[in-house]
C-alpha cells in the first residue's frame, strides 16, 4: 500500500495526469489498482464545478456548486469503501486539473448553502441538457419523488449539442430484431418499451444500449425509433436522465441574468435554498 500527504500527482500509462490535493491511498484490489483521495470538502467541490461546469457564468456555477454540495451531503458513502468514485455515476471530480479561480469562488460565497424540503436535506440530482422539459421521477425511476417534478426549460438548453440528435443502428449490430415503443410520460419520455416481445421500462432500455454503444449514442429515454430497411432510426433530445437541473439551461439562465437561487427555484420549485 502506498500513502501520500500535500500534493500528489498520478500519472498512469504517460496519459492521464491529475493533481491531487490532501492524501491518497493506493492498494491494489482483486482486478484493479484502488486510489482513495481523501480531500477537504471545498477543494472536492471545487473541482467538481470546475469539471461539472466548465466556463459557464458565475450564477449557473453558483447553482452547481449549491446542488453538488446538497448531493454530496446526501450521499455520503455511495459506494461500500469510500464516499464518491469520480465519474458522472457520481460527481466528475478531476482533482486540481479542474478547479478554475471561478469555481473555488463560487464555492466560498455559497459557503453551508443548500437545498432543503423543510428540515430535511432534499434528494437532488442534476444532468446536462433536459432537451426542453426535464424528467419526472416517475418517468425514470420506479414510484414517486415529489421533490422532483417535471418543468418546462422554455428551450434554455437548445444551445446544448445533445438539444436534439439522431443515431442509425444497423440490424447487424443491433442487440434485438424488433422494437416498440409502448408508453410514456407526460414530459415525453419512453416509459415503457417492448424489445422481441419483452416489456422493459424505457430508461432501462436506454442504459443498457448505453452500456453497449456509448453514452453518445441513445442519450435519453425521451427519443423516437422507426425501423427503416437495413437500420433501426433513433431520434431525440436531451443528454442523461433530465432529472433536477439542466446544466445547458442553467447557463444560459445565468447568461440572461438569472441568479443562482432563481435557477434552483425553477428546476427545484418545491424545494428552499438556504444554510
Amino acid at each position: 500500500m502506498f500513502f501520500s500527504k500535500g500534493e500528489s500527482i498520478i500519472e498512469i500509462q504517460g496519459k492521464i495526469k491529475r493533481t491531487h490535493q490532501g492524501t491518497l491511498k493506493v492498494y491494489p484490489g482483486l482486478e484493479e489498482i484502488i486510489i482513495i483521495n481523501r480531500v477537504k470538502i471545498d477543494n472536492y467541490l471545487a473541482s467538481v464545478v470546475g469539471a461539472e461546469m466548465g466556463k459557464a457564468p458565475i450564477e449557473a456555477q453558483k447553482a452547481q456548486a449549491i446542488v453538488s454540495r446538497t448531493y454530496l451531503f446526501k450521499n455520503l458513502k455511495r459506494h461500500k469503501n469510500y464516499d464518491f468514485c469520480d465519474l458522472t455515476h457520481c460527481q466528475v471530480y478531476k482533482g486540481k486539473e479542474s478547479e478554475t479561480e471561478k469555481s473555488r469562488r463560487v464555492v466560498r460565497e455559497t459557503a453551508g448553502i443548500m437545498l432543503w424540503k423543510g428540515k430535511e436535506l432534499a434528494d437532488v440530482f442534476y444532468h446536462s441538457t433536459c432537451g426542453g422539459r426535464t424528467a419526472d421521477f416517475s418517468s425514470i425511476f420506479e414510484g414517486n419523488n415529489e421533490l422532483l417534478i417535471s418543468v418546462p426549460d422554455t428551450n434554455f438548453c437548445k444551445n446544448s449539442p445533445h438539444y436534439r440528435w439522431e443515431w442509425r443502428l444497423s440490424f447487424e449490430d443491433a442487440p434485438f430484431k424488433e422494437i416498440k415503443i409502448l408508453r410514456r410520460a407526460s414530459d415525453g419520455r419512453v416509459t415503457e418499451i417492448e424489445v422481441d416481445g419483452k416489456k422493459e421500462r424505457g430508461w432501462e432500455f436506454r442504459m443498457r444500449v448505453a452500456r453497449q454503444f456509448g453514452w453518445n449514442k441513445l442519450r435519453s429515454s425521451l427519443f423516437t425509433v422507426e425501423k427503416k430497411v437495413t437500420y433501426f432510426h433513433f431520434k431525440g433530445k436531451g443528454l442523461g436522465h433530465g432529472l433536477g437541473m439542466c446544466q445547458w439551461g442553467a447557463k444560459a439562465m445565468a447568461e440572461h441574468g438569472k441568479t443562482a437561487e432563481e435557477i434552483l427555484k425553477h428546476y427545484f420549485p418545491t424545494l428552499e435554498v438556504r444554510q
